[in-house]
């Protein structure tokens, strides 16, 4: 029997979109609207592809249902699987997935929009004056939404670790379940083909934990995501 992996993964992946989506003459509302559908089929897509290696079975017998507090979980043969957790974020033209064999996970990504008063978003995140508001805020932000995504059982999960990362123009943060006296929670950041990612800068006291992987198990492909 496999053993389950305590390592949670990060996929990456750039969204591919319809240049009639890009440059439609139609209203901003209009053009909006047809976006963030883009966005949600090709997160759905991206999802069961990734997750289908995970599980081994075909995409096509692999779906996806959500609890009522909005947490994912997939559907094989019409049965719901209670593994892996995953969780889904996606923000301008980048999507993120993790995944746990074995604890609850949430991500929350976002791209650092620098046009905002982060002068009065300091004081009311209690960022120090001395800081990067920028990246505070997006670190402080994303850290509070992977949690929610999270949603863990202090019942049976009595804490947290966050990985918390920039990556170019986005922030990254991940919630992955833990023990108290868990002390390394290690990530694999698997990026695609086409989206190299140097040297990301981790913002967590968790940098040992953090590996980049040099290859994408699922590459990107456009015509897939039309």
């Amino acid at each position: 029997m496999k053993k389950e992996s305590s390592v949670t993964q990060i996929y990456l992946r750039r969204f591919i979109f319809d240049e009639r989506i890009k440059h439609s003459s139609r209203e901003k509302a209009s053009r909006l609207y047809l976006r963030r559908k883009h966005q949600h089929l090709c997160g759905q897509l991206f999802m069961r592809e990734v997750l289908a290696v995970k599980v081994s079975c075909e995409i096509d017998d692999l779906h996806i249902g959500y609890e009522k507090a909005g947490q994912p979980y997939l559907i094989l043969e019409g049965q719901k699987l209670t593994k892996p957790y995953f969780s889904l974020s996606h923000s301008n033209d980048l999507m993120a997935i993790a995944i746990s064999e074995i604890r609850p996970v949430g991500i929350d990504l976002e791209f650092m929009n620098t046009d905002r008063d982060f002068t009065a978003l300091q004081a009311y995140l209690s960022i120090k004056q001395d800081a990067n508001t920028v990246s505070a805020f997006y670190q402080a932000w994303t850290t509070f939404e992977a949690k929610i995504k999270a949603n863990i059982d202090r019942s049976i999960w009595r804490t947290e670790k966050i990985h918390s990362f920039e990556i170019g123009d986005f922030m990254i943060s991940c919630c992955v379940a833990a023990e108290e006296s868990d002390t390394v929670l290690p990530v694999e950041i698997i990026p695609p083909r086409d989206f190299p990612i140097p040297n990301p800068k981790i913002l967590k006291e968790q940098a040992h934990c953090i590996n980049i992987s040099t290859f994408a198990l699922i590459e990107s492909n456009s015509t897939q995501l039309m």
